[in-house]
């Protein structure tokens, strides 16, 4: 069983099998990729594998930024929040929507215009703030926390 989507582009389409949505859902979980690969019965590879399958098929380079593509293009359930929304500052807005779309940590950094130390740093302070696991469930909270969004980045 595949998902169909079309890119913006229009040249594109794209089927993720069903290990590959699995595995991204378990990720967004907050899962790590061996408790992943443990409840799929699969090697720890295996799901490295799907995710840069999963990369490949929605034009994405780097996890985080895969799971937010599959979250924009309905590959994944909205992810649910406990409670209310918590409010976020501008800054905070731009680090989470960067992060979300950057091939790498590095390009991250560089689009903000900080040095490393300083995105991690924040990187880290939100991370706490949200309860995120990991980047991966970091970004499941982002369109949680609608500061990330189906429509691209929310106001």
């Amino acid at each position: 069983m595949s998902v169909r989507s079309r890119h913006e582009d229009g040249l594109h389409t794209t089927s993720l099998t069903t290990a590959e949505i699995t595995a991204l859902g378990h990720l967004a979980e907050g899962r790590t990729r061996r408790e992943t690969a443990t409840a799929l019965g699969v090697a720890e590879s295996t799901v490295a594998s799907y995710l840069t399958r999963a990369g490949t098929k929605l034009l994405t380079t780097g996890a985080p930024a895969t799971l937010h593509a599959a979250l924009v293009a309905s590959h994944l359930p909205a992810p649910n929040l406990d409670g209310s929304p918590l409010d976020f500052s501008d800054e905070e807005r731009r680090l989470w929507q960067t992060f979300a779309t950057a091939p790498t940590k590095t390009a991250a950094t560089a689009a903000l215009g900080l040095s490393s130390k300083e995105v991690s740093a924040q990187l880290d302070a939100l991370m706490g703030r949200v309860g995120a696991r990991n980047p991966m469930h970091f970004i499941a909270l982002g369109h949680a926390h609608r500061v990330l969004s189906r429509n691209g980045p929310a106001s």
